[in-house]
């Protein structure tokens, strides 16, 4: 009798999936969310599924799984938000670019596209597409809301080498290396040093 009290399935196997992903069995976390989801068609299910193929570095089963329940991004309530902030990080795990580019401009237009993170993910999908002067717009904007930003300024170095404009790209990478100096900023001063702009 116990069973058919509500609420109680579900606490079997969320803290089931829950104690499995804390134990960093992601594959048998997915597969007990898969099996609720299966049998009650309950996307919290689905989500707690696709975040523990995410969690363990399965994103091609993930963005698979995705395909296959396309429906849940197109939820208008919070969880479908989750599920496509989940779904573009899938997509761009995977190189999925064509698909991260369409889900990204889904989450523009219906005005989702508003964290910083969002924000950045959309200049990736750019750049990974060959639109730099957009991910340098998008980058600027971010980098003048958050100066400093390693993870910025990095990516307004590449694109900014990218389009060709090695003077800008090297100011940006001197205030990477004030904020994180790493192998790769001194490769690319080196780089620069040999090329003669340093």
């Amino acid at each position: 009798m116990a069973t058919s009290m509500p609420g109680v399935g579900q606490d079997d196997w969320s803290s089931r999936a829950l104690s499995l992903i804390e134990d960093e069995k992601y594959v048998e976390a997915a597969q007990v969310a898969k099996a609720e989801f299966d049998s009650s068609k309950d996307y919290h299910a689905l989500l707690a599924q696709l975040r523990a193929l995410y969690r363990g570095g399965r994103y091609f089963e993930c963005v698979g799984s995705i395909k296959q329940h396309r429906d849940c991004l197109t939820l208008d309530v919070e969880l479908g938000l989750e599920f496509r902030e989940l779904a573009l990080d899938c997509y761009l795990k995977a190189k999925d670019v064509l698909n991260a580019n369409k889900l990204i401009e889904d989450i523009e237009s219906r005005g989702e596209l508003n964290k910083p993170e969002m924000l950045l993910k959309k200049a990736s999908i750019c750049g990974l597409q060959s639109r730099y002067d957009e991910a340098i717009e998008l980058l600027v904007s971010l980098n003048k809301q958050f100066p400093r930003r390693a993870h910025i300024l990095r990516r307004l170095a590449l694109a900014y080498e990218q389009v060709r404009q090695p003077e800008k790209a090297l100011a940006y990478l001197k205030v990477y290396l004030k904020v994180n100096r790493d192998d790769w900023a001194d490769a690319q001063i080196d780089k620069y040093r040999r090329l003669g702009y340093v």
